[in-house]
């Protein structure tokens, strides 16, 4: 990707040049999308909607359920917290601006999503127009004017804590009130913390059997209990987790064929079915997007 940007259907995919950290998605008549399964992302996503519309179902601290739906029609931003379970699809026709935003990016501006997001906005979406506009502007800076993104792009995290849309940074956590008791929160913690050390182990019935043992919990508590404490339940937040390491190795550059058997997948088939179910993209399209730079004495 030597001009940082490739396009993949009606999807143009933009690095902003000297601003590591930072993506954008410039989405335009995009044919409707069936719709991506649930998952998280490590970046905080802000998308401007100019056409059609994106829709939206969060996870709910403290509830085994996703939230009612939300829609972002034309003019309307959404907003996405870092680590947050969602499910999201788009209208046929819809055209928008998406930044990506990631963590360590965010710190340089003064935003720390180190320690998660205590307490989520629950309806993701503003019709604030100095949003939308400052989204828009961003975006297209990255392809006209890259000296102005990183002003641009104060001025979409100063709207964005203007307008309470970031998760967790200005308001007292309700989340406690609503988590399983300390002993049972505890194993919660804990079988989260193995699904994250174990990442390349199977995500079928046996590993959740087996997670439920190593915690003291039935499989039904676990279950429950997970999706209530973290969005999900543990086979999908460990999925979830594995295309998120996937994405980081061919980020870098590594081939599709090894990042499948690097991430706990059967084969290179079985990554390509559950990255696009969640990411959108094949894995060799995500590579192009955002892996290194092609070199030209190999093509």
């Amino acid at each position: 990707m030597g001009d940082a940007s490739c396009r993949t259907g009606g999807m143009r995919f933009l690095l902003a040049p000297g601003m590591p950290g930072l993506e954008v998605v410039r989405l335009a008549g995009a044919p409707r999308s069936g719709g991506v399964g649930l998952h998280a992302h490590d970046s905080l996503i802000v998308a401007a909607v100019h056409a059609g519309a994106r829709r939206l179902r969060l996870a709910v601290p403290g509830s085994p359920s996703l939230s009612v739906e939300h829609v972002a029609g034309p003019g309307r931003c959404c907003v996405i917290d870092p680590g947050r379970m969602h499910v999201c699809s788009w209208d046929a026709g819809s055209a928008a601006d998406c930044l990506c935003i990631k963590p360590i990016l965010l710190k340089s501006y003064g935003i720390d999503f180190a320690g998660g997001v205590s307490d989520p906005v629950p309806v993701p979406v503003s019709g604030d127009a100095r949003l939308h506009a400052a989204v828009r502007a961003c975006a297209e800076a990255c392809e006209s004017r890259p000296e102005r993104v990183a002003e641009l792009l104060r001025d979409v995290l100063r709207l964005l804590e203007e307008l309470r849309l970031l998760g967790g940074l200005a308001r007292p956590s309700r989340a406690a009130e609503e988590m399983p008791p300390d002993s049972s929160a505890k194993s919660l913690d804990r079988a989260r913390a193995l699904l994250e050390r174990d990442i390349e182990e199977s995500d079928g019935p046996a590993r959740c059997a087996e997670l439920a043992r190593a915690v003291g919990l039935s499989p039904w508590a676990l279950s429950r209990g997970f999706a209530r404490a973290f969005g999900a339940p543990p086979r999908d937040y460990a999925l979830d987790l594995r295309v998120r390491a996937a994405k980081k190795r061919l980020a870098q550059g590594d081939s599709p064929a090894y990042v499948a058997l690097e991430t706990g997948f059967f084969d290179q088939s079985h990554l390509t079915r559950r990255f696009r179910a969640l990411v959108g993209l094949t894995p060799g399209q995500y590579a192009a997007a955002f892996g290194p730079p092609s070199d030209p004495d190999d093509e």
